[in-house]
């Protein structure tokens, strides 16, 4: 069994941790393995949680955020923001670092586990046409009051929404995976941030389930009519790529040092 002491930087206040330390136990299976990423699901005292690891950072990373802002620590303030104004997401307990002889340097966070949830993008292949609007109608209100806190996703996708629903309710919707998220001082709904991360989600659903009507979830995001029209001619020749997404995020950030 594979076992990391990791050094908590921040943490949610009613947790009682040690030191500032937390023993992190990898599991023989994960929930999620992708390159450089894991997540699994851990006990934290006695709240069932979620762990998620970013491993085999380099030395050069690692200062660079230790003088900045660690990928984890940006995570968590941005879930810790949502949940300060109500949006349904994963409650963030703690996020800090440490090294591990199998996974080099790494950065976990800690989030609270919400049971019975799906992806988004698999919950779009079970849509009905006729509750479409009903169904995502909600999404897009959570979205705009993300927009309004000020906060810009940044990776907003299907991928990174989780749904949980019983046939007699309507589903709940959580936004997850903050990683690339930037957070403003004020609103940042009618910018390019706000516009850009509409862009996303609304292609990603368009994607996974072609009879998802668009214009009225724009409309429940706050949309007038001149501003859907104008949304979904851009969104027809709306195709990123990774130079695209990388760009538009240094962009974002050189733009919220300057203040606009």
């Amino acid at each position: 069994m594979i076992q990391t002491e990791v050094h908590i930087l921040a943490c949610k206040p009613s947790l009682k941790l040690v030191d500032y330390t937390f023993r992190i136990i990898y599991p023989e299976t994960f929930l999620k393995q992708e390159h450089k990423v894991l997540l699994w699901e851990q006990n934290v005292q006695d709240v069932e949680a979620v762990i998620k690891v970013y491993c085999h950072r380099s030395f050069l990373a690692r200062w660079r955020e230790k003088i900045f802002q660690f990928r984890v620590e940006r995570e968590f303030e941005a879930l810790s923001k949502l949940y300060q104004v109500n949006i349904p997401v994963s409650q963030p307990l703690f996020w800090g670092y440490g090294n591990c002889t199998q996974f080099g340097r790494i950065e976990a966070l800690a989030m609270r586990k919400i049971a019975n949830v799906i992806p988004l993008k698999e919950f779009l292949r079970k849509v009905d046409k006729k509750t479409d609007l009903l169904k995502f109608q909600t999404l897009f209100q959570h979205i705009r009051q993300m927009h309004e806190a000020g906060i810009y996703h940044g990776a907003l996708s299907p991928k990174n929404i989780l749904v949980t629903a019983s046939p007699a309710t309507l589903p709940t919707f959580y936004i997850v995976d903050m990683a690339q998220s930037i957070l403003f001082s004020r609103t940042i709904t009618g910018t390019k941030f706000a516009w850009y991360d509409l862009l996303n989600i609304t292609k990603g659903l368009k994607f996974y389930c072609q009879h998802v009507d668009i214009p009225p979830l724009l409309a429940h995001y706050g949309f007038s009519e001149a501003k859907i029209v104008a949304f979904t001619q851009s969104l027809s020749g709306y195709n990123p790529t990774k130079h695209t997404r990388n760009y538009l995020r240094g962009e974002f950030l050189f733009r919220r040092l300057l203040g606009r």
